[in-house]
């Protein structure tokens, strides 16, 4: 009798105990949670990285021509970041930094090497970073561009063409006398012009008033103004200058006047 009674009280503890845990935690076979943890159906989210800091932009090197090419971007490593994306964007200076685009995804590294990038004619590119978990992806970081290099001011030429061989010509200037200031004597000394190698690959030509025209022949005597730019990287063990032609204004000189004069003013272009 005493054996009944005892078992009783088990069973009627243990029916006591599982209707306890029914009104303070659910069903019995529910997961218990620890307090420190979300629960999964409580609706909470796991946050994702923080955004990449201190992200820096420089140029990679330079083209032939001297010109910048390629960035080089580094930022602060992000705790728990599996990857990197990278955004890019164009400023049109003077204009503010705008917005970016994703230009890579799923970088492993805190760096990045944006070949492609390249000045334009009034473009800087500059950059953003974001990290990546599998909860998500961050805010952007800071913007970053590489400094803008500095301003190279277009050559201007007039003169001849001597003998040429296709992509090539030699542009020879007028000889002229030293420049002496008003009533002072003058020794009568010519200085001999400079004489260019210009390179005609990316030349585009134009008419004396300025009207595009198709590439033309340039023969021996032409009178020409060429606009471009020095190409310093190309200098060494050359007889003559290099010139890289930007334009080719193709100039019609007076009756009288000798190809190894100086050419009337109003034959430089407006450029």
């Amino acid at each position: 009798m005493r054996a009944l009674y005892t078992r009783r009280n088990i069973l009627r503890g243990l029916v006591t105990a599982a209707i306890a845990a029914l009104l303070i935690r659910g069903p019995l076979n529910a997961p218990l949670y620890a307090a420190a943890g979300p629960d999964p159906g409580s609706g909470s989210v796991a946050k994702g990285p923080a955004a990449p800091t201190d992200l820096k932009a420089h140029w990679a090197g330079t083209d032939p021509n001297g010109r910048a090419v390629g960035v080089v971007l580094t930022w602060n490593a992000v705790p728990g970041a599996t990857s990197y994306n990278v955004y890019s964007g164009s400023q049109v200076v003077p204009q503010p930094l705008g917005e970016t685009f994703l230009l890579q995804r799923g970088v492993k590294d805190t760096f990045f090497i944006d070949g492609a990038a390249r000045v334009g004619i009034d473009t800087i590119p500059f950059y953003q970073v974001t990290a990546v978990n599998a909860a998500g992806e961050s805010p952007k970081s800071n913007k970053a561009q590489p400094s803008a290099p500095a301003v190279e001011l277009p050559v201007v030429i007039q003169g001849t063409v001597v003998p040429s061989n296709g992509k090539t010509i030699l542009v020879k200037t007028p000889d002229h006398g030293l420049d002496c200031p008003p009533n002072t004597p003058c020794p009568a000394i010519a200085i001999v012009g400079v004489t260019y190698a210009v390179d005609l690959s990316r030349a585009l030509y134009e008419a004396p008033d300025g009207t595009p025209v198709a590439t033309p022949k340039l023969t021996k005597g032409q009178a020409v103004v060429v606009v471009g730019h020095k190409d310093p990287s190309l200098m060494s063990g050359t007889r003559h200058p290099l010139l890289l032609a930007q334009v080719v204004e193709l100039v019609v000189v007076s009756p009288g006047v000798s190809p190894g004069t100086t050419l009337p003013p109003t034959t430089m272009p407006n450029h």
